[in-house]
Formats: structure tokens, sequence, C-alpha cells
């Protein structure tokens, strides 16, 4: 998935969650959210440029939302 259009992409393999960030933007802290609203992972991030979060949630839809640089990135993404 495509994060945003500063080059920051998820990819789930493995029951992980691996964001790439081949941009220069910061990334201050991760989010999942289900569709309620419920925030089932929220974490600051250690390396602004990889970062692999362990998926422990059941298949459907969620949002990731990626606090930067003065920006907020959210996208709905299908976990399976």
């Amino acid at each position: 998935y495509n994060l945003s259009n500063n080059n920051i992409y998820a990819e789930i393999k493995n029951g992980n969650l691996i964001l790439h960030n081949s941009g220069n933007i910061f990334i201050h802290s991760v989010e999942l959210i289900d569709i309620s609203g419920k925030i089932l992972y929220s974490n600051a991030v250690k390396n602004s440029y990889s970062n692999t979060i362990p998926l422990h949630v059941s298949s459907g839809y969620y949002i990731i939302k990626i606090n930067a640089e003065n920006t907020v990135f959210s996208n709905k993404v299908f976990i399976y």
C-alpha cells in the first residue's frame, strides 16, 4: 500500500505490518485502528526508515495512521 505521496509504503508479510519510508520524512508514531475507531496499536517509531509491527488481529479493514513531520497520513488497508 502506498500511504502517502511522500514514499511511505506498507506491506503485510508473515503476520507483520512492515513500513518502508524511502523519502526523507521523519516518522514520529504509527497507529493501527479498527473500523469502529478503536486503537489497536500505537507506538513511537524508533527507526524512521523501516519498521515492523506485529499484527495480532483478525482479517478485515483497518486504518494505518502515521504521524510524521507536521503531517498525518492515514489509509485504509485490508489485512488477511
